[in-house]
């Protein structure tokens, strides 16, 4: 069957439509580097899958890898991950009926895993995809690249290729014009892999994933520089004995020197070009102060066990106990703070 490919421009006989109208070599592919896409975070599920981030692929263009996309769990794409946008709007792709916006992602040559700097809970793609990558299994891993324990897998059977027999049409064009959604959850997701997919012939557009809920955004601070308030996202655990609390400063200026503050009180203070949260018994923690870079993050992981304090120098977090925390940053000549977040433990 004479048909086109899903990146348009080079047609062959294939067995159905080309996702990408035209073609690219790996060898053309710069490795993944972090970008600073904008994404959508802070959901709140009312089905209890806790903090949410929706990632919707906009701003990256045509045929340039997704690579590192950050936020309050960064998400590395494999190199094989591309954008591509759909030619109604000036790029390449055989695509219509996307969920959002005019841009999705898919794969030229090996399906490389992707990866989350931290656990998640739950996963979500929309996907379009032709007959030959039908069924496609979407599997979550316990280790990052596809290592470790399979968590739990989903099958995708829905068919999105109009040349394929799908009851779809394109917005005015595309073939691959019917998305459906696949998801994953269960603790500890470092990663997760697409197998049964071919290159050109499987995309997927918003994908969402969650972290357990952990603490409460208790404080707002002032827009820094960046004219945005800096956010503080706590993960882990909140069982005192566990000792597995992170939290992560996003949002920052980049290059800017920062360090965790924690305290038994929160109070709501103006100081330099932000709010002070916590109480005036903070603990300082220095020895993790970090530098946001390229990325505009800062990550902490707390020691409950070894809490900094002004007096003693160091406290374990009991059960029953509330601690609240935000994170201090430079910004320009001046400074700021993050939101604050209470966390009480178990």
């Amino acid at each position: 069957m004479r048909t086109q490919l899903l990146a348009a421009g080079i047609f062959c006989i294939i067995p159905s439509a080309v996702l990408a109208q035209s073609t690219i070599g790996l060898s053309s592919v710069t490795p993944p580097t972090q970008q600073s896409y904008p994404v959508r975070t802070g959901m709140q599920q009312s089905s209890g899958l806790g903090d949410c981030t929706l990632i919707d692929f906009e701003g990256i263009a045509n045929f340039d890898p997704v690579g590192v996309i950050t936020g309050p769990v960064d998400v590395t794409f494999g190199a094989s991950w591309l954008g591509l946008i759909d030619s109604d709007a000036g790029g390449t792709g055989n695509f219509a009926n996307e969920p959002t916006g005019d841009t999705v992602t898919f794969f030229s040559g090996s399906l490389d895993p992707i990866d989350f700097s931290q656990p998640v809970s739950f996963v979500e793609v929309s996907y379009v995809a032709s007959a030959v990558s039908l069924p496609v299994t979407l599997t979550a891993w316990s280790g990052p690249s596809g290592t470790g324990s399979v968590i739990a897998t989903a099958l995708g059977n829905t068919l999105g290729n109009s040349n394929d027999g799908a009851a779809c049409s394109g917005d005015p064009n595309g073939a691959f014009c019917l998305f459906d959604t696949m998801g994953v959850s269960g603790d500890g997701i470092l990663s997760v892999t697409l197998s049964g997919a071919v290159a050109d012939q499987f995309a997927f557009d918003n994908m969402t994933f969650c972290v357990d809920s952990v603490g409460t955004n208790f404080c707002e601070s002032l827009p820094n520089s960046t004219g945005i308030v800096s956010n503080l996202v706590a993960s882990g655990s909140t069982l005192a004995a566990d000792n597995d609390l992170t939290l992560q400063a996003i949002n920052l200026p980049q290059n800017a020197t920062g360090y965790l503050l924690n305290s038994r009180s929160a109070i709501n203070f103006p100081l330099a070009d932000g709010i002070l949260c916590v109480g005036p018994d903070w603990g300082r923690h220095i020895a993790q102060a970090g530098n946001s870079g390229g990325t505009g993050s800062i990550t902490t992981v707390v020691d409950l066990m070894n809490l900094p304090r002004p007096m003693p120098n160091s406290v374990m977090v009991m059960a029953g106990e509330t601690w609240y925390f935000q994170l201090w940053h430079r910004d320009g000549a001046s400074s700021n703070l993050t939101n604050g977040v209470s966390v009480t433990f178990d």
